[in-house]
C-alpha cells in the first residue's frame, strides 16, 4: 500500500519556488538538508530516492498526494 502525504499540501518547490506540477520529491539535498523539490531541482540538487534519502509523490485526481517509491514516471 502506498503512503499518503498527510502534512500541509505542498504547493511550491523549496529550491526554485515554482509551483509544483503533479510530482514532487520530499528528499535530501546535496547540501545535506531536506526539501520539497520539483523533479528538475531534484535532478540538480537532490540525492537518490529511497529510505532515508527521498520519496517521490504524485498528485491524484482527487487532490491527494501518494508516494510512488523510487522510480520517477514521466510528467
Amino acid at each position: 500500500m502506498n503512503n499518503i502525504w498527510i502534512g500541509d499540501e505542498p504547493t511550491h518547490c523549496d529550491i526554485c519556488e515554482k509551483p509544483l506540477g503533479r510530482l514532487f520529491i520530499d528528499g535530501k539535498t546535496i547540501a545535506n538538508n531536506w526539501a520539497i523539490m520539483c523533479p528538475f531541482c531534484h535532478d540538480m540538487y537532490g540525492v537518490r530516492l529511497g529510505i532515508g534519502l527521498g520519496q517521490l509523490y504524485i498528485k491524484l485526481d482527487d487532490g491527494s498526494w501518494v508516494e510512488q517509491g523510487a522510480r520517477k514516471p514521466t510528467e
